[in-house]
């Protein structure tokens, strides 16, 4: 036989992806769910904001979004099931998480994603609820933000809060209960990782400890971007009605809007340089209602300001003797019914009698003239 080499021929077809699978697992640090967190709410957003997609954690943890495009600036929010989540109230639980910008460039992208976990203090303590900013990419004028369960003692506060490297014109702005600092300074250097830290032991108002031992600290590196979306106060009234108004003041030209969970977004309009309104008709809120809302960028987006987070309860509604709203509302309707049909009969009734007055009128006239003429002849 004839030996020697055969040439093979390969067709190869080359595949041009332009998506890949995000996906990961939530986790707690500390506490019950340390391991894997459950039915949490995971939200893919684009570099402007927009939900791309939701789901939910299964028994593990686990989440996965397939078929993403390849792009940049995606981010994640994730929020833990409602039983183990951290309210505003203060206590304890598993806050919400915001993940750093990332792009997607591969088949597939995993993500270790961390809860904080805010361990319940034991009597005579109180806790840091809130600490910002953390993370990478922080932008050079992000301000400072510190939350607590309890009022804190803020002179000790301002006299031992150190930011290291050293940042220049610290300026603390607390909030009306003074639970809440947000602290505005000279802008942070480029790609610079930072430490913050509270010395000694920090008292509340009330002269309970700060839970935790020795100083309390904690790290972020800016990137090389300014524009801090920098919203400073906010109020929110509610009236009887249950007609509500939000009005907050920040830098000028921002875009604010109000988030209400389970009711959606509203934006506050500029009315004067940096000072913003809204007013939320009655027909969107439900009576006697607990809301929960923050203030964010997007419609739907992130908080961005947690210290001026909070809730609202509308007005419980009117009570009337003898039946609710609706039935007061219908026997006002019969009342005005029953006083146009009066009316209408009382027009009735005088046009009728403006009729036989005339008809009278008219034979009068005529029989006078019948008895005139029978006396000439």
């Amino acid at each position: 036989g004839v030996t020697g080499w055969n040439d093979i021929h390969l067709d190869v077809v080359l595949y041009n992806r332009t998506s890949g699978n995000v996906e990961g697992v939530v986790r707690g640090d500390g506490g019950p769910l340390e391991v894997a967190v459950p039915n949490a709410s995971v939200m893919l957003r684009n570099s402007t904001g927009g939900i791309l997609a939701e789901t939910m954690t299964d028994s593990l943890g686990h989440f996965v979004f397939n078929n993403v495009q390849f792009g940049s600036g995606y981010y994640i929010i994730v929020e833990p099931p409602s039983d183990w989540k951290k309210t505003t109230e203060g206590g304890h639980g598993y806050l919400n998480l915001t993940t750093d910008r990332f792009d997607l460039h591969t088949r597939v992208l995993f993500l270790d994603l961390v809860l904080e976990y805010i361990e319940p203090p034991l009597p005579g303590f109180f806790n840091v609820t809130l600490h910002s900013p953390v993370g990478t990419g922080v932008l050079l004028d992000e301000p400072v933000r510190l939350s607590f369960s309890d009022a804190v003692n803020s002179s000790y506060l301002e006299g031992n809060l150190s930011v290291s490297p050293p940042v220049g014109n610290l300026t603390f702005r607390w909030n009306g209960d003074g639970t809440g600092v947000v602290i505005d300074h000279d802008d942070f250097r480029k790609n610079t990782t930072y430490t913050v830290t509270i010395s000694g032991r920090l008292t509340s108002s009330s002269g309970k400890l700060l839970w935790g031992e020795g100083d309390f600290s904690w790290n972020f590196t800016t990137g090389d971007e300014t524009g801090a979306w920098n919203l400073i106060t906010a109020t929110v009234e509610t009236l009887s009605d249950r007609t509500t108004f939000f009005n907050a003041t920040g830098d000028p030209g921002l875009t604010v809007h109000v988030v209400i969970e389970g009711k959606g977004s509203y934006m506050l309009v500029e009315a004067g340089a940096g000072i913003y309104s809204v007013e939320i008709p009655p027909g969107d809120l439900e009576w006697d209602t607990e809301y929960f809302y923050h203030f964010s960028d997007v419609i739907d987006g992130p908080d961005l300001a947690p210290d001026l987070a909070g809730s609202f309860r509308t007005a419980a509604r009117p009570s009337v003797q003898g039946g609710d709203d609706d039935d007061d509302d219908t026997s006002k309707e019969d009342e005005s019914s029953d006083a146009w049909k009066i009316v209408l009969f009382v027009i009735l009734v005088l046009l009728i009698l403006a009729v036989l007055t005339a008809i009278l009128v008219l034979l009068a006239a005529r029989s006078g003239k019948g008895g005139y003429g029978g006396e000439e002849e």
